[in-house]
């Protein structure tokens, strides 16, 4: 076959242009520091990368789930062991409020020390994280606990002029009324009177109100007469997703914590009036009640702990993993430096000795033809 000048040009602009472009893919790796710069370069390796990149994804919302399940438990268990401090201060106020030393005086002040531990258990039973409450179950945007200082119709039936005990001690000056069972509405002071710092109250003679009456007494207290639960239950479990299909509980309901075993919001309430009526015979048969009271406590203790370490070690292994899923990652994409310098070095040599060749091939006058 006849060569020809002009399939000699084009041959030769066609391997400068060859040389040109695999020099210019290697500037590229170089510069990018990444090997397949589109799908074809490497299909198989594409794919690859590909699924690392939807693991490496799913591992950072596992990650997120867990990062949310560390900072609910973090702020559960310093909640928690605020709670166990108090049952124990409450078992050291019922253990010397029970003694037979004690004054009335001195019951009515450990009394108002049990009203504050109440106050600070409502607290901390309405403890929240990121705006929801850890022990309301799976009922986390509702606040859980609302004391009450408001009782409304206990029957009570006053006999003669015995004094006869409400539940409550500590009740606000003025605030008892007393309905009959017909519905008439007794006077104070004129049918009944009323111990408001005990919470006694007895039938007075000469008045309107029948002996034995079976009466509804409202009253408000001074402090809280009851703790009402506002949500449906507490009992509900909140789980996150810590890897595939793996869901791990990060909650204790505050039935577990506060009424599993004994309701600590009415134990305290009991314990209280029971001071404020100077009743040590009452607060001693508490104290059994306290000791269960604090298992309970303790036994979520634990169970927020185990979770915790749970997060942890999936926390762990997720960076592992993702570690891991990186470095196969890096391995299937990413330019090998020291070798792309090589080959660049290699290609711009080959990429001159063609400009070399052709300005010696191409380099024809005339002149050449007609010798």
């Amino acid at each position: 076959m006849r060569v020809t000048n002009k399939m000699l040009t084009d041959k030769v602009i066609y391997n400068i242009q060859s040389a040109y472009q695999r020099m210019q893919v290697t500037q590229t790796q170089l510069a990018t520091t990444k090997r397949v710069q589109k799908p074809s370069d490497d299909a198989l390796a594409v794919a690859k990368t590909l699924k690392i990149r939807d693991l490496i994804g799913d591992n950072e919302q596992y990650q997120k789930n867990i990062d949310d399940a560390t900072g609910w438990l973090d702020n559960t268990e310093p909640a928690l062991d605020a709670i166990s401090t108090l049952v124990a201060d409450l078992k050291d106020i019922a253990v010397s409020g029970s003694s037979d030393t004690k004054s009335a005086s001195e019951r009515e002040a450990l009394g108002k020390q049990v009203e504050a531990l109440l106050q600070q258990l409502v607290t901390l039973g309405n403890t929240q994280y990121d705006q929801r409450y850890v022990f309301a179950g799976s009922n986390t945007l509702t606040k859980p606990y609302d004391e009450s200082q408001s009782v409304s119709d206990e029957a009570v039936a006053l006999t003669d002029t015995t004094w006869a005990d409400l539940a409550n001690a500590n009740l606000q000056q003025g605030s008892v009324s007393v309905r009959g069972s017909g519905g008439g509405v007794y006077t104070e002071g004129v049918d009944y009177e009323v111990d408001y710092a005990t919470g006694r109250i007895r039938r007075l003679a000469g008045g309107t109100m029948p002996t034995g009456e079976a009466c509804r007494v409202s009253y408000s207290t001074d402090g809280i007469s009851s703790v009402n639960l506002n949500v449906a239950s507490t009992d509900g479990e909140i789980k996150r997703e810590v890897a595939p299909g793996v869901w791990e509980q990060i909650n204790v309901g505050g039935q577990e914590v506060l009424s599993s075993k004994v309701d600590l919001f009415g134990l305290m309430v009991r314990i209280k009036n029971a001071l404020f009526k100077n009743d040590g015979t009452a607060v001693n048969a508490a104290i059994n009640d306290i000791g269960t009271a604090l298992d309970q406590v303790s036994s979520a203790m634990g169970k927020v702990g185990v979770a915790r370490d749970g997060f942890d070690l999936a926390s762990a292994r997720m960076d592992t993993q993702n570690t891991n899923l990186e470095a196969l990652k890096s391995k299937l994409e990413d330019t090998d430096m020291a070798e792309v310098a090589v080959r660049l070095q290699a290609e711009q040599l080959a990429y001159q000795s063609a400009l070399s060749a052709a300005s010696s091939i191409l380099n024809k006058s005339l002149l050449d033809f007609l010798s």
